[in-house]
């Protein structure tokens, strides 16, 4: 039995030790997952608006116990955690990033590994299978280790971290808080504020300083629209009272990017290459949303099929409403018409009702589809 157990532990570790080194399987574009760790938390950031929309994204105000039930009970909660424990992913293995680029001693947590320190000071190369057994600092060490070295000479490239030392380590303590105890979620308009004036202000200064984040985002913002979600969002949350409906809906507009399915970028040898494909997949896609439209069981819930902001293609559904006013006889006396909701069949994007549909209430020249006729 014991012989069995054995067997079955050496397979196991036999089996997970079968992967791909970053760093190696991109030919050092990437040195960690770092970069996908902060992908995906905009990705699930920006989701939290869809999860809500039932609540945020319709016109007069819901009770706090409605909005706390939908927190914990639509796709909101698992996307709040989610967006946390990926952010604060990133930022750990981007600032032991830092500390490598010095150092492996800034990081490597071998006090007691003499062998390997002499190594590394005398600059020797150390085998992969002695790297295996080396332990990283935890995230804290490192934000600590940041704080006191980083007006040196050699982190000059990253005197910007000085500005959100303690913005890291509010997300570290948030991020145990989630992982450890799991009872906790933060509420939706304090996910935004947390955004709008920390992690994107974060990342801008990211993009500026370091050279392979510079164009982060290039392919996942390939917007019609000329409207930038980051940029817009890190206004808006420098005024005193942000437009919250001018952040539902560029939060909107970010996560039908992050669902476009085809992409324009023709800048690259592989964009280029598939330039054809998505082309083909694009009349597809217009193909069925016409379709669609001209079916004569749902003509009648549609004012118009139009081309996308977000993804461009014209698959974008825009739905009407109307009310008529009736003198004492109940003759119908006036007629109004207007644009009550939108969605795209392509990417996703959509929005019901006045305040998002209009760009007098949502900040957002481009996005103007609430009229009267």
């Amino acid at each position: 039995m014991a012989n069995n157990n054995q067997t079955q532990r050496q397979n196991l570790s036999d089996l997970l030790n079968n992967g791909l080194y970053i760093e190696q399987a991109t030919n050092g574009k990437y040195k960690s997952i770092a970069f996908f760790s902060l992908v995906n938390a905009l990705k699930t950031y920006f989701k939290t608006a869809y999860d809500l929309t039932d609540i945020i994204g319709k016109e007069g105000s819901s009770t706090q116990d409605q909005l706390d039930k939908e927190t914990i009970y639509s796709g909101y909660a698992t996307d709040v955690c989610d967006t946390i424990l990926h952010l604060q992913h990133f930022i750990e293995l981007y600032l032991k990033e830092v500390l490598l680029s010095v150092s492996p001693l800034l990081v490597y947590d071998i006090k007691k590994e003499y062998e390997i320190q002499l190594k590394l000071i005398q600059n020797q190369t150390i085998p992969d299978s002695d790297l295996e057994k080396i332990y990283y600092i935890e995230c804290g060490e490192a934000i600590d280790k940041l704080k006191k070295i980083i007006n040196e000479p050699a982190f000059v490239k990253y005197k910007f971290l000085g500005n959100h030392f303690d913005f890291f380590t509010q997300i570290n303590k948030l991020r145990n808080r989630i992982a450890h105890r799991g009872v906790f979620v933060l509420k939706y308009e304090y996910l935004d504020e947390l955004f709008g004036k920390y992690v994107f202000p974060f990342i801008s200064d990211l993009k500026q300083s370091d050279s392979k984040y510079t164009n982060i985002l290039k392919k996942d913002f390939e917007l019609k629209l000329t409207v930038n979600p980051f940029d817009e969002l890190i206004q808006e949350y420098k005024n005193t009272k942000p437009n919250k409906y001018k952040v539902y809906v560029l939060k909107m507009i970010a996560h039908a990017a992050y669902n476009n399915k085809i992409p324009s970028d023709e800048s690259t040898p592989y964009g280029r290459i598939m330039s054809s494909f998505y082309k083909d997949k694009r009349k597809n896609e217009e193909d069925k949303a016409n379709a669609i439209y001209n079916s004569n069981d749902l003509n009648h819930q549609f004012h118009n099929l139009v081309e996308c902001p977000v993804c461009g293609c014209k698959t974008l559904f825009v739905y009407d409403d109307y009310c008529d006013e009736e003198d004492d006889n109940g003759q119908t006396t006036k007629h109004y018409n207007w644009i009550n909701a939108i969605l795209c069949h392509q990417c996703g994007f959509q929005l019901q009702e006045r305040p998002f549909l209009d760009s007098s209430l949502n900040g957002i020249n481009e996005i103007n589809y609430y009229e009267k006729w």
